[in-house]
């Protein structure tokens, strides 16, 4: 027998024998220490019993000693009395459910709760119009969280306090972020109205907004409140949110776009440089047709990002206006590109018409001189590509050997070609 043991067993006996003197609190507080230093099945036994014994009203403070002691007990004593422990404690909850419902105690229950759910239920709060107010919703909060901690209330009341109470909190949060989403807003609001806003603390308040409306989505309200036009309410914050960041992303976006259409307007003003031989390098309408692509290619990158309707209007007025004009610019040079080609075609069928043959050392020469040889035949109209083959085979036909035909032959192949980008 440990000390412990001894010590129990000589505070029991010691409870035997106030008990026999009909001293009971002495007998109960013997028996207390029994069980502090021993918490084995008879000890436990013999202080429910006496528990029994005391008066209802006097059950409720002298159980909740008793079951203090016996959950140490149940972590730090020996595992074979976890069972018995936890049976009697479950007894023991029965019998202060019991005494706190028919003693005193209830009456200082039913005292503070009906104080509260005078002032604070949610009807009575909604029938004066508190229900927005972030600081009467503090002072019920408060309120609940005192009458939690007076240990006044059964485990199933605690439970159910409890759970409205974090329904109350919950409120109460969603309150708080409205509040800080509507001082978001107006700062917001007011740093637009600057001729040079802070874009970067802008656009953090904006995401800081919209982060508080998603919280707003998922936090739970008490039920007398769900049906109250809520989601409405936070519709009408996500579109309040939603003009900001139009507004937000016109004023970021402004300076660029118009830019960018005065530099479209500009480039619709221009002409390309317009030359009806073919230039050694690119051709002034290639190079105008270069500068339209160029410029589309920043402008459409631009026009992605766009989330204001008016600029992107704005931008996509000059996009079409500058990409016609490409358009109509490679339209026009493949226009002179054929009449270049026909002009080469037809000057050689009129200069050698009227030759009957060509000897062998003349050949050449016919080729530098007509220059059909360097015409891209995959380049041409249809109506073009008749008077190419036309003038080609006439020139073919002209020449007096098999050789000289099969040479004329290579060279329109091999010859270097005109290409469209000259022009």
């Amino acid at each position: 027998m440990d000390e412990n043991e001894k010590l129990a067993k000589k505070a029991f006996e010691l409870f035997q024998e106030s008990l026999q003197n009909n001293q009971l609190e002495l007998a109960r507080l013997y028996l207390l220490n029994a069980v502090t230093h021993n918490p084995e099945q008879e000890y436990i036994e013999a202080y429910v019993s006496l528990i029994e014994k005391h008066p209802e009203k006097e059950r409720y403070n002298v159980i909740n000693q008793v079951s203090n002691i016996l959950s140490v007990a149940a972590l730090q004593g020996k595992p074979e009395n976890i069972p018995v422990i936890l049976s009697v404690q479950e007894r023991l909850t029965a019998l202060a459910d019991a005494s706190l419902e028919t003693s005193e105690l209830k009456k200082q229950k039913e005292e503070p709760l009906n104080d509260f759910y005078a002032e604070f239920a949610w009807d009575k709060i909604i029938a004066i119009n508190k229900q927005m107010d972030p600081d009467f919703i503090k002072a019920r909060n408060i309120a609940m969280q005192t009458i939690i901690e007076s240990g006044l209330l059964t485990a199933d009341e605690q439970n159910s306090f409890e759970k409205e109470f974090e329904q109350s909190l919950s409120y109460l949060e969603c309150l708080n972020k409205k509040q800080q989403f509507e001082l978001n807003i107006n700062l917001i609001q007011k740093e637009l109205e600057k001729d040079k806003p802070f874009f970067v603390q802008t656009e953090a308040l904006c995401k800081e907004c919209r982060m508080l409306i998603d919280q707003l989505c998922i936090l739970d309200v008490p039920k007398e409140l769900k049906d109250r036009n809520r989601y409405e309410e936070i519709d009408n914050l996500n579109e309040l949110l939603l003009k900001c960041e139009q507004s937000l992303a016109e004023r970021k976006s402004s300076p660029i776009v118009i830019k960018l259409c005065n530099e479209g307007r500009e480039i619709c003003g221009e002409s390309p440089l317009a030359n009806s031989e073919p230039a050694l390098g690119k051709g002034g309408r290639t190079l105008f047709i270069e500068k339209i692509r160029e410029f589309l290619v920043r402008t459409s990158s631009v026009a992605q990002t766009l989330s204001s309707e008016k600029l992107s209007n704005s931008l996509s007025e000059v996009i079409k206006a500058v990409s016609k004009l490409g358009r109509d610019v490679e339209v026009e040079r493949y226009a002179v590109y054929q009449r270049y080609c026909a002009n080469l075609c037809a000057a050689a069928i009129k200069n050698f018409h009227d030759v009957t043959w060509v000897w062998e050392k003349d050949a050449n020469k016919i080729l530098k001189e007509c220059k059909i040889a360097n015409i891209d035949e995959s380049l041409l109209s249809p109506e073009c590509a008749e008077i190419y083959q036309s003038a080609r085979g006439m020139l073919q036909g002209k020449l007096d050997k098999e050789d000289c035909r099969i040479e004329f032959q290579v060279a329109c192949v091999n010859s270097p070609k005109i290409k469209l980008e000259s022009f």
